[in-house]
């Protein structure tokens, strides 16, 4: 449910207009997975011409890339309806943060666009838990960069991404209830 208003004047020296709208609860597909509960309020600057206000936010109850992440914070800004300046997002992430750095997003046109993430205090067990891998146990803190790049057919993939254990380090182990007897030297060796 989407609520506003907006206001358009003209007289001989030209065209003015703005308006704001709200939304408490809306869903959506996004590029990189559905988005649930966006709210906020935009502030266009030029309603005919969707040029936003500068420095909106968007709170987001839940995004799913492949794991769903909650709590997000997007600031942004929308340019003549063609360009949205994403100035940055935060959400919780795992007993840590994970911190999407500025991208300027073009519609209608085919391009590639590259998300950057930060991660930082990433906790292990908590991110196998939510996994559902009840055969891994994993312990640590992590920090690091996940550089996601879709292609032009809206494919997305990890490119170049890296995390670092924090001191003192920490392990992943499969507790799971195969034996040395059910695998072969080789799986026994890893």
């Amino acid at each position: 449910d989407v609520t506003g208003s907006g206001l358009i004047e003209w007289n001989e020296t030209g065209i003015t207009s703005n308006g704001t709208f709200t939304t408490e609860d809306l869903d959506f597909a996004a590029a990189f997975g559905p988005v649930t509960g966006a709210a906020g309020t935009i502030a266009f600057a030029d309603l005919l011409g969707l040029t936003t206000a500068p420095d909106q936010v968007l709170r987001i109850a839940t995004v799913n890339p492949g794991t769903v992440v909650s709590d997000g914070v997007v600031r942004y800004a929308l340019r003549n309806g063609e360009t949205l300046l994403v100035h940055g997002g935060e959400w919780p992430f795992f007993g840590g943060r994970l911190v999407m750095q500025p991208v300027t997003i073009h519609f209608g046109v085919p391009e590639v666009r590259r998300y950057t993430f930060e991660i930082t205090g990433l906790d292990a067990a908590r991110f196998v838990a939510n996994l559902g891998m009840s055969n891994l146990s994993a312990s640590g803190t992590f920090d690091g960069t996940m550089p996601i790049v879709f292609d032009k057919d809206g494919n997305g993939q990890l490119a170049n991404g890296l995390l670092v254990s924090n001191a003192p380090g920490g392990n992943v182990s499969y507790v799971g209830e195969l034996t040395y007897e059910d695998l072969s030297p080789i799986a026994n060796f890893a």
